[in-house]
C-alpha cells in the first residue's frame, strides 16, 4: 500500500527536493529546521543544476541510512492503522487522499 509513496520519495531522493516540494511553512521556521537537518548531516543544500540561484535539498549518506532505517517501523505503523480495512477499501481511501491533496494544493 505504501509502495506509491515510496516511489515518489525515491524517483526525487537522487536529484534532491527543491523546496516546493516540502510542507509548506514559514519561510524562517523551514530554514531553521534545514538549518538543523544540514547541522546534524542529514541534508545538505546544492546547487540546482538548471537555476543557480536556486538550492536543492539532498540527503546526505547519514540522512540516506536514517531513512532508510525508518521504513521498516512506518510501514508496521500504517499496516497495522489500515489492518481494519480491506485491500479495496485501502485503494478507495489513497485514491481519496490523492485526490483532497490535488485540491488542496490548489487552495
Amino acid at each position: 500500500m505504501l509502495a506509491p509513496l515510496r516511489d515518489r520519495w525515491s524517483r526525487r531522493r537522487y536529484d534532491g527536493q527543491g523546496p516546493h516540494g516540502i510542507p509548506r511553512r514559514q519561510p524562517a521556521n523551514l530554514t531553521i529546521i534545514l538549518d538543523r537537518l544540514e547541522a546534524q548531516d542529514w541534508i545538505k543544500r546544492v546547487k540546482d543544476k538548471d537555476d543557480g540561484r536556486s538550492r536543492r535539498i539532498r540527503l546526505t549518506g547519514k540522512g540516506t541510512s536514517t531513512w532508510a532505517g525508518m521504513q521498516e517501523p512506518i510501514e508496521a505503523f500504517y499496516s497495522s492503522a489500515l489492518s481494519t480495512f480491506s485491500h479495496e477499501d485501502q485503494i478507495a481511501l489513497y485514491r481519496l487522499l490523492d485526490r483532497l491533496k490535488t485540491a488542496l494544493s490548489k487552495v
